[in-house]
């Protein structure tokens, strides 16, 4: 029995999947896919042509208005041709394809867990076409699946792509803890050129206006002092400047065989390192990981002299090395400066995430609210103990001097510790 229709009510039409956002294959073999039903231009990107509403692309970025409205936009075709334009070479099909489906509601087509990879050509998408606001929904989720990439094994080489996220959506501890890696891991080339932990150029890097002219200051600066304080026991030990009173032999019995022996344990270290002679901080193209692992982990043998009594041993009696990388990195300048922090603060506002904490100019990075001052001079962080990132630790200590650091020899490595 056929089935009765009202006159007075509409048939439901139903959706196409396969039309609206499945795609097809064009006789120029591109991927096309609607996104909307009255779609009255086309927007190519690679293989892809994107069927959309101009009205929809229009009011969901102020670039794109411009480009398909503005005085220097090309002319719609009046022949009923297809108005088609074509995006940058450059841009993500994918992250193109997400922000379309946004700007014209299919939300249900928005990922909440996008790849890092993923995030990151978003992200270049919504600083190039002003339109940051729609992913308002879901900003907070994103950045939260990147909260633990800091004790990530490969933090130093995601860095820079975790670090564009936190600066275009206004994640003021991210871009803090992934500019502190990219700090600690950057080292220098053959060319002399900046370069990540992999030996990647930073200069090719998308980064946050700033940044690259901040860790390259940041770096040299850490560096200089480290070796300046490393070469000072060194010194003392080769007798090129010997300290008066002599601070390393923690028990003043048979110093000499002490210091003989914590001389050949260090340089048994720092020789294959390249760190002795101590070189010249614009010689060094190490990173700062890689000097603070060399200069850490050096066991220290203890001298053991005949008929001591246990309590009058030399076990302890070392150079003091953990102490200098930890009072120097604890002084560490933070590499965002104040510009930075202002752009992130409206960020937040714009992208949904809003919660910066850092209304007032500083940035709260502890939970017992530790501020740390974004101004390079009031600035400091220390190379966290355990962190697989080596990324500095948040700290509330002045910066230290030169002058005020001191060779406090606190028990260390040694051979019975091994």
């Amino acid at each position: 029995m056929a089935a009765i229709h009202s006159p007075g009510l509409l048939t439901p039409i139903k959706e196409d999947e396969t039309s609206v956002h499945g795609g097809t294959i064009d006789a120029d073999g591109d991927v096309v896919i609607i996104f909307h039903a009255d779609w009255d231009i086309t927007i190519k990107v690679g293989k892809y042509k994107y069927k959309v509403s101009a009205a929809n692309v229009a009011t969901a970025s102020a670039e794109w208005r411009r480009r398909l409205y503005g005085k220097d936009a090309p002319s719609r075709p009046v022949d009923g041709d297809d108005w088609e334009v074509l995006a940058e070479k450059e841009d993500d099909s994918k992250a193109l394809g997400t922000l379309l489906s946004i700007a014209h509601f299919s939300f249900n087509k928005v990922s909440n867990a996008p790849s890092l990879d993923e995030l990151y050509a978003i992200t270049i998408l919504t600083n190039k076409y002003a339109c940051t606001h729609l992913v308002y929904p879901w900003s907070g989720k994103w950045v939260e699946g990147l909260s633990t990439l800091v004790a990530d094994e490969d933090c130093a080489i995601k860095a820079h792509k975790a670090a564009w996220i936190a600066y275009e959506l206004g994640d003021c501890q991210l871009l803090k803890d992934m500019s502190d890696s990219l700090v600690v891991n950057a080292k220098v080339d053959g060319n002399g050129e900046i370069v990540n932990e992999a030996g990647m150029s930073m200069k090719d890097f998308r980064l946050p206006n700033g940044l690259l002219e901040r860790i390259t200051t940041v770096r040299a600066e850490t560096v200089a002092k480290l070796l300046k304080q490393i070469k000072v026991p060194l010194d003392h030990l080769t007798g090129i400047k010997r300290l008066d009173p002599p601070k390393f032999c923690r028990t003043g019995i048979d110093v000499d065989s002490c210091e003989s022996i914590m001389l050949g344990s260090a340089l048994k270290a720092l020789v294959p390192a390249g760190l002795y002679p101590v070189p010249d901080p614009d010689k060094f193209t190490g990173s700062i990981k890689d000097l603070k692992n060399a200069v850490c982990h050096i066991k220290f043998f203890d001298f053991r002299g005949e008929g001591y009594a246990p309590h009058k041993g030399h076990k302890g009696c070392n150079l003091g090395f953990q102490e200098v990388v930890k009072q120097v990195t604890k002084a560490m300048p933070v590499a965002i400066d104040q510009m930075q922090l202002e752009h992130v603060i409206l960020q937040a506002r714009i992208s949904g995430l809003d919660k910066s904490d850092a209304a007032d100019g500083t940035l709260y990075t502890d939970a017992d609210d530790t501020e740390v001052k974004t101004e390079a001079t009031k600035s400091e962080g220390s190379i966290s103990e355990g962190s697989n990132s080596d990324k500095p630790a948040r700290s509330e200590n002045k910066p230290v001097k030169d002058e005020d650091v001191e060779f406090s020899v606190k028990k260390e490595k040694t051979e019975d510790d091994a």
